[in-house]
């Protein structure tokens, strides 16, 4: 295990720096630059002049990338274009959020897909296991921004039931902590909501295959004949086994929720990574891009290492074909 790990550590290092260089290399290649944003002809020379030293504009591309490479070994990400504040402050505030969203949606993931698939594996072949089947393909296929529009269209702008937007009410700043408190989570409903069902029917179908295979299995049918309760049966002798794949799924969602929820953030104007990411992507502002990329990968990448760790540690024989 300890070899493997240095092997798979090794790896994620490497395979981050080439999705760090690659980003950098497509965002200063590809056509405009940050220096539109200096063009107004009301800025002094002398200011375009320091601006453009302060974000190393004014160096060749490989001086950038070098300088750029030694700040982020010593996780100093430089000055945004368009905060104009070090971008360790904009991720630091941006990631409490991120973070929120992230777990919330995860949790209403599990709290709905786990369960509804261990129904579904044990009423298999009747109408419920149908509709559910059914259900759990159009969450899976249904594209997450068309189920963000239509959940703000129906609860937020038809019947009021969330807000329709941001972390807080604008005056919430006048509020007493647990108001405060609780309109966050009026605002973090509908988008965690939307972030979380979207993926749950993936996890119903992963739940119900794995556990119908293995409650065909014959040592199954045997802890039903020595008279074992049916739920002893369904969570130690049929859910145990099929933990592998549940714990892989679950390495890889957290990172992927909490580095990919740009879509949701950026439709309901949640202040997290992901409307952070867009905004720079939008202004040319590379060292947010770049910064907010290194947090995604690093999350991707890590979260495959743990899901890989997760199925070693609760599968004998995966931890046999590491050695």
């Amino acid at each position: 295990m300890t070899r493997f790990l240095l092997r798979r550590l090794a790896g994620a290092v490497l395979l981050l720096f080439l999705v760090l260089t690659a980003t950098f290399l497509v965002l200063h290649l590809a056509p405009g630059d940050p220096g539109s944003l200096l063009s107004d002809p009301r800025i002094p020379a002398s200011q375009r002049q320091a601006l453009q030293e302060l974000w190393k504009l004014d160096r060749p591309l490989a001086s950038q990338y070098l300088s750029w490479l030694w700040g982020t070994i010593r996780g100093e990400w430089g000055t945004s274009f368009l905060y104009r504040r070090p971008v360790t402050e904009v991720i630091a505030s941006a990631l409490p959020h991120t973070l929120i969203l992230g777990l919330s949606a995860l949790g209403i993931q599990l709290l709905l897909g786990v369960p509804l698939g261990l129904w579904a594996a044990r009423k298999r072949g009747s109408l419920g296991d149908r509709l559910l089947r059914i259900g759990s393909s159009f969450l899976y296929a249904v594209p997450l921004f068309w189920l963000a529009l239509m959940a703000l269209a129906l609860l937020s702008f038809r019947w009021g039931v969330f807000p329709p937007s941001h972390a807080l009410s604008v005056e919430a700043a006048e509020w007493p902590a647990w108001r405060r408190l609780l309109d966050l989570f009026h605002h973090l409903a509908l988008p965690a909501l939307v972030l979380g069902i979207g993926a749950a029917g993936g996890w119903l179908r992963l739940v119900r295959s794995g556990l119908r295979e293995t409650l065909e299995e014959p040592f199954v049918r045997t802890a039903r004949a020595k008279g074992l309760p049916e739920h002893r049966v369904l969570w130690v002798h049929a859910v145990r086994p099929t933990l592998a794949p549940w714990l892989q799924l679950l390495g890889l969602t957290l990172p992927g929720l909490l580095s990919g929820a740009l879509v949701v953030e950026v439709i309901f104007a949640w202040p997290g990574l992901g409307r952070i990411a867009w905004t720079g992507l939008m202004g040319r502002d590379y060292p947010i891009v770049l910064a907010c990329t290194a947090w995604s990968g690093a999350l991707v990448i890590l979260g495959n290492l743990v899901a890989d760790l997760l199925a070693a540690a609760s599968d004998p024989r995966l931890r046999e074909t590491v050695r």
